[in-house]
């Protein structure tokens, strides 16, 4: 961890990967709006679409003149193929290749909890409206399944952090 441009940065390694696969998700917070961007190896990136945006989400180090992401951490050991703002700004669901979801701590990048159900990669996430600790996702095994992250499950934690998930329905 560490300031870059005035900016929290998550990331410990940031060699230069291309990015292969991108996800945009705006959410609107205190006069400006942040994007959420993923990759394929498990970052996500959260950008301030006000401010000057970075030419790259992997900046060198020691570059204070390069914009750099508001906050960017490891979410998964896979691609990230989805991710969906709960909870106004404060919460961040992410669908990954790792067969899981997570519900993420926005403020300080901690994993809430870990959903494992699916058999294949997970590609979908979706709050349900007005519900903000209920979602669902969808799989490449053809399962739609709902969560609900006040439930804890009796499922394995992946990645060793926050409540475990079990699917509702």
């Amino acid at each position: 961890m560490g300031e870059v441009g005035g900016r929290r940065r998550l990331r410990a390694d940031l060699s230069d990967p291309s990015l292969s696969l991108s996800l945009l998700s705006l959410q609107h917070y205190d006069g400006c709006t942040l994007l959420a961007i993923a990759d394929e190896e498990g970052y996500i990136s959260i950008v301030d679409t006000a401010a000057p945006l970075p030419p790259s989400l992997h900046p060198r180090d020691g570059d204070a003149a390069t914009p750099a992401p508001r906050a960017q951490w490891l979410c998964h050991a896979n691609a990230v193929f989805d991710a969906a703002w709960t909870r106004g700004d404060t919460r961040l669901l992410t669908a990954s290749g790792d067969r899981t979801v997570a519900v993420w701590d926005t403020l300080d990048a901690t994993r809430v909890a870990t959903g494992v159900g699916h058999a294949g990669s997970v590609k979908s996430v979706a709050p349900r409206p007005g519900a903000p600790d209920v979602f669902a996702s969808g799989g490449r095994d053809g399962a739609v399944l709902l969560w609900d992250s006040r439930c804890p499950g009796a499922g394995t934690r992946a990645g060793g952090a926050g409540d475990a998930l079990s699917p509702v329905a």
